[in-house]
C-alpha cells in the first residue's frame, strides 16, 4: 500500500507524505499538489499503524474538510470517518461540547452567528447611552473579534485602553460579554477563545487531549491568527506532531520601487512610517502610511508581468494583485449567490477609500477600513449559508472612462490582456498586460502593511497589502514556526501540476495565437495522453445525448465517479438540452453558477402566463404575472385584491377579470391601470381558444405582453442572458409540439387530445416541467455529492476536472458573437474569447473533448453555423474527429427554420429589426433575409476567418459574413492598412479575391 500512495508523487511531496515524527512545515504553491500531499500523508500515517481518530486534520472552510474526507476515503475506505477533522470553530465547539463544564461553561451553550451578534451588540450600545452613528455596533463588533482573536479579555484590554474612545469601546467588549454569559452563547471567536482556554486552565483537559491527538494537521497555515495558532500548540505539546501547510510566497523582489513623497524609492529601502502611494477610488491616488514592513529569503519561480505602458512588475507567483473582469464577468458581479465587498469605490472628504458589502439579502454598510469590510464581508457570508464573497477593486469608480472592475487576484491567476490598475501621479488607470514570463529568482523579497489602503503602487502597478489583517491572520506566525519549532522539517512544493502534454500542446496551440504574448510554452511531466476529441452533432440535443453517452461509457470503462466530469460553455442559456438529456438518462448534473433553466426569474414570469391560460384560478400565477412587464401595479393593489378574493371566496384571477368589482371596491387611478391587464388576459384566454399549437400560444404571449422587449430594455448587464433564455423556451416548445406530433405519427393515433389547441396539450407541458423540476430537484438533494458539473467557462478558472468538454464550439458562441459579429467587434475582444478557450482545455487533467451543433436555435431561429476558427488553431495530429467532424470543417449548408413555412412568425419578425445587443446571425438580419431570397441556396464564397484582398483597401480579415452565397453575400473584413478599419461590402460588387 505504501508504493500506491507514493505513486505519482514528486520527490518533495513524497518527503512530505513519509515524514512520520515532529514538527513539519510545508510551502505549497499554486496548484503544486497541496491537498493531493496532505490526504497522502494522512493515509499514510493511518497505513503505518496511526489510529485514525488519534488524527486531528484542520482546514478553513467546511467545503475544504468534505473534499479531504471524500478524498481520504477513497484512499483508506470508511475508517476515515474516524478521524476528527473540520475548521477550527467546528472542532473546538466539539471539544467544548465535551469538556466546556471543567472552565464553567454550560455544554449546551448556544452560537450566535452574525445576525445575532449584531443585533446583540446594538442592545449593547442603546444600554449605554452612546450614539450608534458614532460608536458603531458593526465596527464594537471588529474590535471585539480582533482583541478575542489575540487572546485578550476585556480586562486586558480596559487595562490597555489609553483614550477615551479605547475605553468606550474596551466597557463594550466587557457588557457583551456579560450578556453572552448571562444567555449561555458563544459568538464564533468565543468558540476558539474558549478552547484554547480550556487547555490553559483544564490540565486534565490538556493531558487529555494532547494525547489523544498524536498528529495536528493544519491546511491554510498562512492564514492562522494567535488563538487558533495557541490551540494548536496546546494540542500537539506532548507528541509535537504538528503538520502545518501554507503559503507565504506573497512578495515582491528588491528592486522593486515604491513611489514615495520624496521620489521612488526600492522597496527593501522603505521603513516603517514612510508614506507610499495607494490607489483610493475615483481614478485618485494618495499618500499612505506604512504601518509594516515584512522581508524574508526566497528562492523558487517569479512572474515578470509586463504592460502596454512598459511596466515591469515582479512577484512571486501568490502575490494579490488586481485584475480587471473579463467583460462577460462585469454583468455577475453581485450575483445573488454572493456577498460583493466594492473596495476603493470612492473618496471622502478625507480622500480615505471606501469600501461597501452587499448581499442578496442586505447591505453591510460602508466601512473605511478594509479588513473590517472583509470581516462583515465573512460574517453575512456565514449567515447567509456560506455564500461565496467577491471581491472587486473600483479604483477608478463607476463614471471614468476607465471604470472596470478589478478582481483580487494571485499574479499566477492574471492573463494577457487582463487590465491591471496602473498609477501615473496621482491618477489611476487601466493599463493591458502585454506579457507574462516565469523567472527563477533567489534573495530577499518583500512586502508593505500599509494603513487604510491596503494597496500601494509597485512599479507603477497597484498591487494589494498581502499582509493579511482579517480575523486577525497573522502571516508572521507560518514565518516564525521554524523559531517555535526549532527541530521543524521543511518541504517546498513548487512543481506546477496540470493536464497531459497533448492538451496543453493544444491550449497552446490557440492561445499562441494572441498578439504580444511570450512565447512560454507549458510543462507537465504527464508526457503524452489521450488524443483530444473532436465531436460535430446535428443539432444541440444531439450534442447533449453524445456528451451524456461518452460519460456514461468513460465512466464505466475508467470507474470514474460523476464528479470527475465537467462541462464547460460560453453562456448559461446552452444548459437547456443538457438539463433535459440528463434528466431522461437519471444522470446527475451540478449546475455551478446559474439557475436551473426552469428556475430563472424570466423563465418563470413567462410560464405564469402559460399556466394561468391554463387555469385561471391559479393565484400564485396571477400575483406573478400582474405586473409583469411593470404596468404601474404595486404591491398594495395586489394585496386589495387579494383580499377581496378571500373575502368572497373566489380567485385572484376571478376578482381581477370582474369589472364590477374592480371598479367598486378599487380607487379609479387604480382601476384604470388594470383596464390594460383585464384586456390583455381576455386576449390571450381566446388566443387559447383558436386552433393554435404551444408554439404559436407562447407567439402571442410575447407578442401581447412585449416580453422581449422589456428584458433588452433592462440595464442590469443580464438582459443579453434573459432574452435568450425567453427564446429557449420558445424553442423547448416547439420541441414538446413535435415530440407529441411524432408520437401520434409513429403509433397512428388521431385522438382528440393531440389536437392543436386542445387545452391538454398546456397542460401536459406545464406537468412535464413541475414534474421533472420536482425529480431534478430531488435527484439533486441525492446526488450533488457525484454528480457531473455543468458551468460556464468564466466559472470554470481555477478548477480542474480529469475529463472536460467543452460544448458549443462554434462562431457566435465561442468565440462570442460580439468578437466576430459585431460592428464593434475588436481584436482585443477575439483574444479574449481565445484566452477562454485556453481556459476551457486547461481544466482537463486526462481528457478533452470539443464539441458543436450543426444547427443551432439562438432568439428564435434555427441557423446554421460554422465551427470556431479556434479548433484550426488546434494542431491536426492531436485531435481524433467523430460525427459529422470526420467530414472536415466549414459551414453546413443545410435548410434552416427561418418560421415562414408555419405561417408563423410576423412577431419575431418584427422584433428581429430592433437593436439586439448581442448574437445576431448574418442570416437573421433585414438585410440578408431579403438577400437570401436571391440566393438559390448557393454556398458563400467567403467564410469568417478568411483572409481576403480589396484592390483599393488592401488586405484584410473575414470577421462576419452571410450564411448563404449569391447576390446578396456580404462580409464584413478588417482591413490591415492603416486607417480603413472594418468595412461591409456586398460580395458581388467589392471584387475580393481569397489572399494566399
Amino acid at each position: 500500500m505504501h508504493m500506491n500512495l507514493l505513486e505519482g508523487l514528486n520527490t518533495p511531496q513524497q518527503q512530505a507524505v513519509t515524514h512520520m515524527d515532529g514538527p513539519l512545515l510545508i510551502f505549497a504553491g499554486a496548484g503544486s499538489g497541496k491537498t493531493r500531499t496532505l490526504t497522502h500523508r494522512i493515509a499514510y500515517l493511518i497505513e503505518n499503524g496511526i489510529s485514525p481518530n488519534r488524527i486531528l486534520a484542520v482546514t478553513f472552510t467546511n467545503k475544504a474538510a468534505k473534499e479531504m474526507r471524500e478524498r481520504l476515503e477513497n484512499l483508506v475506505g470508511p475508517v476515515a470517518k474516524r478521524m476528527w477533522m473540520g475548521t477550527f470553530h467546528a472542532l473546538c465547539a466539539q471539544m467544548l461540547r465535551i469538556h466546556g463544564d471543567r472552565i464553567g461553561l454550560n455544554p449546551r451553550f448556544s452560537i450566535l452567528d452574525a445576525d445575532d451578534q449584531l443585533r446583540l451588540m446594538k442592545e449593547v450600545v442603546k444600554d449605554a447611552n452612546l450614539d450608534s452613528d458614532r460608536f458603531k455596533p458593526a465596527v464594537a463588533l471588529s474590535k471585539v473579534s480582533d482583541a478575542k482573536n489575540a487572546l485578550l479579555t476585556p480586562e486586558k484590554v480596559i487595562e490597555r485602553a489609553s483614550k477615551p474612545h479605547e475605553r468606550v469601546y474596551a466597557n463594550l467588549y466587557a457588557r457583551y460579554q456579560e450578556k453572552l454569559r448571562i444567555a449561555s452563547a458563544l459568538d464564533f471567536d468565543d468558540l476558539l477563545g474558549e478552547a484554547v482556554r480550556l487547555l490553559q486552565e483544564s490540565p486534565e483537559s490538556l493531558a487529555h487531549w494532547s494525547e489523544r491527538f498524536q498528529h495536528v494537521l493544519i491546511d491554510e497555515f498562512q492564514d492562522v491568527n494567535e488563538a487558533q495558532f495557541r490551540w494548536a500548540q496546546l494540542l500537539a505539546s506532548k507528541h509535537k506532531n504538528i503538520c502545518v501547510v501554507g503559503d507565504d510566497d506573497q512578495c515582491l523582489v528588491a528592486g522593486t520601487l515604491v513611489e514615495t513623497p520624496d521620489g521612488k524609492k526600492p522597496i527593501e529601502e522603505i521603513v516603517e512610517g514612510d508614506k507610499v502611494l495607494s490607489g483610493v477610488g475615483e481614478g485618485i491616488a494618495r499618500f499612505y502610511e506604512v504601518q509594516a514592513v515584512k522581508s524574508r529569503e526566497y528562492s523558487g519561480p517569479i512572474l515578470k508581468i509586463s504592460t502596454d505602458f512598459r511596466h515591469e512588475l515582479r512577484v512571486t507567483p501568490n502575490h494579490i494583485c488586481f485584475g480587471a473582469i473579463a467583460r462577460d464577468r462585469t454583468q455577475a458581479i453581485g450575483r445573488p449567490e454572493t456577498v460583493l465587498l466594492s473596495a476603493f469605490e470612492c473618496v471622502g472628504e478625507d480622500t480615505q477609500p471606501v469600501h461597501s458589502v452587499f448581499s442578496k439579502s442586505r447591505a453591510g454598510g460602508q466601512e473605511r477600513n478594509l479588513d473590517v469590510a472583509e470581516e462583515n464581508a465573512r460574517n453575512i457570508a456565514r449567515s447567509e449559508g456560506g455564500a461565496e464573497i467577491e471581491r472587486v477593486a473600483m479604483f477608478c469608480g463607476m463614471d471614468y472612462p476607465d471604470s472596470e472592475p478589478f478582481n483580487f487576484l494571485p499574479a499566477s491567476a492574471l492573463q494577457i490582456n487582463n487590465g491591471v490598475p496602473a498609477v501615473e501621479g496621482n491618477n489611476v488607470f487601466s493599463a493591458r498586460i502585454n506579457s507574462i514570463e516565469e523567472e527563477p529568482y533567489e534573495g530577499f523579497v518583500y512586502d508593505l502593511d500599509v494603513q487604510h489602503a491596503r494597496n500601494f503602487a509597485a512599479n507603477g502597478v497597484l498591487v494589494h497589502n498581502s499582509i493579511y489583517a482579517w480575523r486577525g491572520a497573522n502571516v508572521k506566525i507560518i514565518l516564525e514556526f521554524e523559531q517555535v519549532y526549532k527541530d521543524a522539517t521543511v518541504v517546498r512544493l513548487e512543481q506546477n501540476y496540470r493536464s497531459t502534454q497533448k492538451i496543453l500542446d493544444a491550449a497552446y496551440g490557440v492561445i499562441s495565437q494572441n498578439n504580444g504574448r511570450a512565447s512560454k510554452r507549458l510543462w507537465t511531466e504527464e508526457e503524452g495522453g489521450a488524443q483530444l476529441t473532436l465531436h460535430g452533432a446535428l443539432n444541440a440535443q444531439e450534442e447533449a445525448a453524445y456528451i451524456v453517452r461518452q460519460i456514461e461509457i468513460i465512466r464505466r470503462e475508467e470507474r470514474l465517479d460523476y464528479k470527475d466530469f465537467a462541462i464547460l460553455c460560453r453562456v448559461n442559456a446552452q444548459s437547456r438540452p443538457f438539463e433535459e438529456a440528463f434528466l431522461r438518462s437519471r444522470v446527475p448534473l451540478k449546475l455551478v453558477g446559474t439557475q436551473r433553466f426552469y428556475e430563472r426569474r424570466e423563465i418563470r414570469d413567462v410560464m405564469a402566463y402559460l399556466r394561468w391560460i391554463y387555469n385561471p384560478d391559479d393565484n400564485a400565477a396571477i400575483s406573478r404575472l400582474i405586473n409583469v412587464p411593470p404596468r404601474g401595479i404595486g404591491g398594495v393593489t395586489v394585496d386589495k385584491i387579494d383580499a377581496i378574493a378571500r373575502e368572497q371566496g373566489r380567485s385572484m384571477g376571478a376578482v381581477l377579470l370582474d369589472n364590477g368589482t374592480t371598479g367598486k371596491l378599487l380607487s379609479p387611478a387604480v382601476a384604470r391601470k388594470i383596464e390594460p391587464l383585464q384586456r390583455l388576459l381576455r386576449l390571450l384566454m381566446e388566443d387559447a381558444q383558436k386552433s393554435l399549437n404551444l408554439a404559436d400560444l407562447m407567439d402571442k404571449i410575447l407578442e401581447r405582453t412585449r416580453m422581449l422587449e422589456w428584458l433588452r430594455g433592462e440595464r442590469d448587464g443580464d438582459s443579453v442572458d434573459r432574452e435568450a433564455n425567453v427564446e429557449e423556451l420558445v424553442r423547448a416548445i416547439e420541441s414538446f409540439d413535435m415530440r407529441l406530433a411524432e408520437e401520434v405519427d409513429e403509433n397512428g393515433e388521431t385522438s382528440e387530445v393531440w389536437n392543436e389547441g386542445d387545452p391538454l396539450r398546456l397542460g401536459m407541458f406545464l406537468g412535464e416541467v413541475v414534474l421533472d423540476g420536482s425529480g431534478d430537484k430531488d435527484n439533486q438533494k441525492n446526488q450533488t455529492d457525484d454528480a457531473v458539473t455543468f458551468m460556464t467557462l468564466h466559472s470554470a478558472k481555477g478548477l480542474e476536472f480529469p475529463v472536460v468538454f467543452l460544448a458549443g464550439v462554434e462562431q457566435g458562441l465561442l468565440p462570442h458573437a460580439r468578437a466576430v459579429f459585431s460592428e464593434n467587434a475588436s481584436a482585443e475582444e477575439l483574444e479574449e474569447e481565445r484566452r477562454l478557450m485556453y481556459v476551457g482545455l486547461t481544466r482537463a487533467e486526462k481528457r478533452a473533448y470539443l464539441t458543436y451543433a450543426q444547427q443551432r436555435t439562438m432568439h428564435g431561429r434555427t441557423e446554421t453555423t460554422q465551427q470556431s476558427q479556434f479548433l484550426d488553431e488546434i494542431p491536426a495530429h492531436l485531435v481524433d474527429r467523430e460525427g459529422l467532424a470526420k467530414m472536415g470543417r466549414g459551414t453546413f449548408h443545410t435548410r434552416s427554420s427561418d418560421w415562414g413555412s408555419s405561417g408563423r412568425g410576423s412577431y419575431r419578425d418584427r422584433i428581429e429589426s430592433l437593436p439586439r445587443p448581442a448574437f445576431t446571425p448574418a442570416s437573421s438580419s433585414s438585410s440578408s433575409s431579403s438577400a437570401a431570397r436571391d440566393t438559390g441556396g448557393k454556398p458563400p464564397m467567403f467564410r469568417v476567418s478568411d483572409r481576403v484582398r480589396h484592390k483599393t483597401y488592401g488586405e484584410g480579415l473575414v470577421v462576419a459574413a452571410s450564411a448563404q452565397g449569391g447576390s446578396g453575400e456580404w462580409v464584413e473584413v478588417a482591413f490591415l492598412q492603416g486607417g480603413v478599419g472594418k468595412k461591409k461590402l456586398i460580395v458581388a460588387f467589392a471584387g475580393l479575391e481569397k489572399a494566399s
